[in-house]
């Protein structure tokens, strides 16, 4: 198994990176934010995927979340690129007493820095994923593969596939 296969996570056969339901491509110069993305990549802003990884502190059970534990967790947060995450609503959606985005520092503990966090890396996909309800709205969506060169399309119905999906109403 080559490298950038055992950095995604494993998904069934048919949707395995390449096969038609995931493409992975190259850009000719680095990009870090999903601006800089769009533009090299000619689409629309919000069509790229922003995939934020956040620090979260609860102090009870959560109803819709059953298997993060009490106390300080991490999940990741994906959205379209024209969008800014609300980190109240994600408190209130979760009923979570802190929500706070994760420090460069916090994001090289994952092999990752800016502009490389991917929503199919196999240490996140594993994560609670919280995905806005404007995603599905979307006929693809793209993000970077964990380079700051080299990038993936999928359809939105990929994040179904996740074991601990919330959508929700997580934009301002």
């Amino acid at each position: 198994m080559s490298k950038k296969e055992d950095f995604f996570y494993n998904l069934p056969t048919e949707l395995q990176l390449n096969s038609g339901f995931i493409n992975q491509y190259k850009l000719s110069y680095e990009v870090i934010s999903c601006a800089q993305a769009s533009r090299a990549k000619n689409i629309l802003l919000r069509n790229e995927l922003k995939s934020l990884v956040l620090l979260v502190e609860n102090d009870s059970e959560l109803g819709c979340m059953e298997n993060l534990p009490k106390a300080m967790s991490i999940l990741v947060a994906h959205m379209p690129g024209d969008t800014k995450l609300d980190l109240r609503k994600i408190k209130n959606l979760l009923e979570l007493r802190q929500a706070s985005l994760a420090s460069p520092e916090e994001l090289k503990k994952f092999g990752m820095v800016p502009g490389t966090v991917c929503a199919l890396h196999k240490k996140l996909w594993v994560l609670p994923q919280i995905v806005s309800e404007l995603i599905f709205d979307l006929d693809f969506v793209s993000t970077n593969d964990g380079t700051r060169t080299g990038y993936i399309m999928f359809p939105p119905s990929l994040f179904h596939h996740s074991e601990n999906l919330v959508v929700g109403d997580i934009t301002r």
